[in-house]
């Protein structure tokens, strides 16, 4: 599928022995106990082909992109990219409180340009 070939390149370990892939798709399903979680509508691989498509974005230096540094780390860049179509809600109990509203941006973090750390809906 359109994510596999991604999912070889960038998706790697992340600290404590816990997939990257892992890490994003906690974020396929609400987490009540959280105050703040945000959700991806969709199955797992439409999640992974949406990254695939804000990546793209991001490559290509769409203006639909805005660029953050970490700030502790020099080569981890937060990009939040706008799909101009809902991508998720938030969830948690925040977003229970504020009756679950939509998302239609990606914060995707990146190490070197291309190594994905996490990514979610925008909180």
């Amino acid at each position: 599928g359109l994510g596999d070939v991604y999912k070889r390149q960038v998706y790697g370990m992340g600290p404590g022995g816990i997939h990257r892939v892992e890490h994003v798709l906690r974020h396929a399903r609400d987490d009540p106990k959280r105050e703040l979680h945000s959700v991806f509508d969709g199955s797992e691989q439409e999640i992974l082909a949406r990254l695939d498509q804000a990546y793209q974005l991001i490559q290509s230096q769409s203006g639909r992109v805005q660029t953050e540094p970490d700030g502790k780390l020099p080569f981890r860049v937060c990009y939040t990219v706008d799909m101009q179509q809902r991508i998720g809600y938030l969830g948690g109990q925040l977003g229970r409180r504020q009756n679950y509203p939509s998302r239609n941006r990606i914060a995707l973090i990146l190490d070197n340009h291309k190594f994905v750390v996490t990514a979610y809906p925008e909180r």
